[in-house]
């Protein structure tokens, strides 16, 4: 297993089986398990597309262990929260959105993410990336479907996206450069974003805190890839 990935992962696994109650040193401050599970969701989402069938199988299992030791029952393999492209009026054509499914038979629609091709939205969906405030999709500003494209924040859970201020882009292959190029921190991300917000240069590095707060720096870069080597 890669280097990257095994080190948090044996971390997290320690933690949860040796627990921490019986650990020799001083006990650590509330909240500790929950950034180091982060840590671990962070990694898998920077290494996943290296990662080889039977190494993922094999981290499926570990995760799935650790979740039958704090809840008894543990889970499948896969996530039982997922998302997925769903007819906007039911009845199989387009236009589609994005969909959370809860289990075999309940999708919740994501309001706000209106895509017109179904193989965009499935690319879309394919590419998406979590953060700790929520998962970071591309979208359009007027939920038609149709350029301007910018980056959505989703609530899986409410089932509900927020549009990122500086986001724009003029197409859906701009806006997933611009989220592959996010930079993901523990409790924040940047990502470059047009400064007039009309997909167009200059652009400015956007921070987005855990709040789903935009802030904007005071830099500006005459092309996207200067920008992006700067993030």
């Amino acid at each position: 297993m890669h280097q990257f990935i095994n080190k948090p992962l044996f971390l997290f696994l320690s933690c949860s089986f040796l627990g921490l109650s019986q650990a020799k040193e001083a006990p650590r401050a509330n909240g500790y398990l929950s950034e180091l599970a982060y840590e671990v969701a962070s990694e898998v989402d920077l290494a996943e597309y290296r990662l080889s069938p039977s190494q993922k199988q094999e981290i499926a299992r570990n995760l799935n262990d650790i979740l039958r030791s704090l809840d008894g029952r543990g889970r499948p393999p896969r996530e039982q929260t997922r998302l997925v492209c769903v007819s906007r009026d039911d009845d199989g054509r387009a236009p589609y959105m994005i969909g959370v499914k809860e289990d075999l038979v309940t999708i919740k629609k994501v309001s706000k993410t209106v895509i017109q091709d179904k193989e965009d939205c499935e690319q879309i969906v394919e590419k998406a990336r979590l953060a700790r405030m929520g998962t970071l999709v591309c979208g359009t500003r007027d939920n038609d479907g149709r350029s301007p494209f910018i980056l959505l924040l989703l609530d899986t859970k409410n089932a509900v996206a927020r549009s990122l201020a500086y986001s724009a882009t003029s197409s859906k292959e701009q806006c997933l450069a611009q989220l592959n190029d996010a930079v993901i921190y523990r409790e924040s991300f940047g990502f470059c974003g047009s400064r007039d917000n009309d997909g167009r240069a200059p652009w400015s590095i956007v921070l987005v805190d855990k709040d789903g707060q935009t802030r904007k720096g005071n830099d500006t870069y005459s092309s996207y890839e200067e920008c992006a080597n700067n993030i």
